[in-house]
């Protein structure tokens, strides 16, 4: 199979764990990555996970990364 070009992921407080899981598919083949988080301490591993990657965040309710607890992660620059 061919590795995913997007990742959903909204699994209740586990998300950095899940990261953490997909390193090698994330740092290699960079999927899309919708991301909600739940909790601050998840949101700034995550958030800090994914940058630290490469990734670019951006929020899906207009307003900050760091208010919002529903991202999209694209790997490389902000478009």
């Amino acid at each position: 199979m061919p590795p995913p070009r997007v990742i959903k992921m909204d699994i209740e407080g586990a998300e950095y764990a899940a990261l953490m899981g997909a390193s090698k598919l994330l740092a290699t083949h960079h999927p899309i990555v919708f991301l909600a988080t739940h909790g601050p301490q998840v949101h700034r591993l995550c958030c800090d996970f994914l940058t630290g990657l490469g990734y670019a965040l951006q929020p899906l309710d207009g307003g900050t990364i760091e208010d919002s607890d529903e991202l999209i992660a694209r790997w490389g620059s902000p478009s």
